[in-house]
């Protein structure tokens, strides 16, 4: 084996090494690689505008100085400060032959046209790359669980928005122009800000931070966890009797459920589920065969109440999707339309499934939340639906591999 071979596959073993997949993925961000007379330099570098702050920036750039010094096996000049910013400058033909020869990549203008190496899509080292990416360009706000990653080229954009939907990390998309160049930009959605802290993170010192301090806040929103286990008999039929018994749950024009059975009636029109479910016991009449009839009328919570809905025989796709968002409230239930829109789901489509599933329409809130004035829905759910605990989450525990 000649010494070419030998040089390739080092070469190779440091390219699929996760400190050089992270590299890679800052040089994308916040490098630079320029022709400096016959030779070619490096730059590294990192800033922020809090001159309180750089202290961050530094310790950060002495990472990246560390980095580069285990994977290249060389030792760099000391970190220089120009402006607000801490800059690593280097020359380095190792590092540009593997440019060169691996990632196709020439001294020059880079930041309109780079993409993520293809070798690296699906790959246990992706997730370095994109954290090399978000801790030179992502950001995290320092009051608010934002966090976005904004790059002028669509295609490395393109790429950060396969990898969030592969980890089920919903965002929102947006393009703009600045300065006559178009920029691209991934917003994750707050409600998915643990989720893309326990997945991917930051590791630079400042922005690791606020995502910390973030984590430690309650969650705006509630995330429901939908389970029908002990409710639902075969086929997901919808028991109503588990839901609605000892209730003063009563069905609307249950006398005439009470005639077609020739059972014995005493004139009212609305008829306690409880006693109509009792009587037609003494029929020997079966549930699933009782709660078919059932779903043709419909309910009403007590003597008092005015509004009536409609009761599902069956747990469908539907009713199970629009669990996720209910919000109860007393005697009624509610959602939220900017929850919905976090999932990146149409609200009005939502809405629309509420008033179709359970023929109610909705009043609404001085805030424009829909509201569904019905203790029948209100029972309902709350057999069906708890919040979830909070939770801890941690950053990942891959981080260390670049320690």
């Amino acid at each position: 084996m000649n010494l070419n071979n030998y040089q390739k596959i080092e070469s190779l073993s440091l390219i699929n090494s996760p400190k050089f997949a992270y590299l890679y993925g800052y040089f994308v961000a916040d490098g630079c690689y320029y022709k400096d007379g016959r030779n070619v330099r490096f730059e590294f570098s990192n800033g922020t505008s809090i001159k309180e702050e750089l202290g961050y920036s530094f310790r950060f750039m002495n990472k990246i100085k560390s980095i580069i010094e285990i994977t290249l096996q060389k030792n760099l000049p000391k970190l220089r400060k120009r402006g607000n910013r801490y800059v690593l400058s280097f020359r380095s033909e190792k590092l540009a032959d593997i440019f060169k020869n691996y990632f196709k990549l020439t001294p020059g203008e880079k930041s309109f046209s780079i993409n993520i190496p293809s070798f690296y899509v699906n790959t246990s080292l992706e997730r370095y790359f994109w954290l090399g990416v978000l801790d030179g360009d992502g950001m995290v706000a320092r009051k608010s669980r934002k966090i976005s990653l904004e790059m002028g080229s669509k295609k490395l954009i393109e790429a950060f928005k396969d990898f969030l939907e592969r980890r089920g990390i919903m965002f929102k998309y947006s393009e703009r122009i600045l300065r006559e160049n178009k920029f691209y930009r991934a917003n994750i959605n707050s409600n998915f800000f643990k989720k893309f802290c326990s997945e991917i993170g930051f590791s630079h010192p400042r922005k690791k931070l606020w995502l910390l301090k973030h984590l430690e806040m309650n969650d705006f929103y509630k995330n429901n966890i939908v389970n029908i286990n002990g409710y639902a008999l075969k086929n997901k039929i919808i028991n109503y009797e588990k839901i609605f018994s000892s209730s003063t749950a009563m069905v609307v024009n249950g006398k005439d459920l009470v005639k077609e059975y020739k059972l014995k009636y005493r004139g009212k029109n609305n008829r306690k589920f409880d006693e109509i479910l009792q009587k037609l016991n003494s029929k020997k009449i079966s549930k699933i065969a009782l709660f078919k009839v059932l779903s043709k009328y419909r309910w009403k919570m007590g003597k008092g109440s005015t509004n009536s809905v409609r009761m599902p025989l069956y747990f469908n796709t539907d009713i199970l999707d629009i669990a996720r968002f209910v919000r109860l409230r007393n005697g009624c239930i509610t959602t939220s339309q900017n929850y919905i829109e976090s999932f990146n789901l149409n609200p009005h489509e939502i809405i629309s499934k509420f008033e179709q599933i359970f023929d109610i329409k909705p009043k609404y809130t001085c805030k424009g939340e829909p509201l569904f004035c019905s203790g029948i829905l209100a029972l309902f759910f709350s057999k069906i639906i708890k919040s979830k605990e909070k939770e801890l989450v941690l950053l990942p525990k891959w981080h260390q591999n670049l320690e």
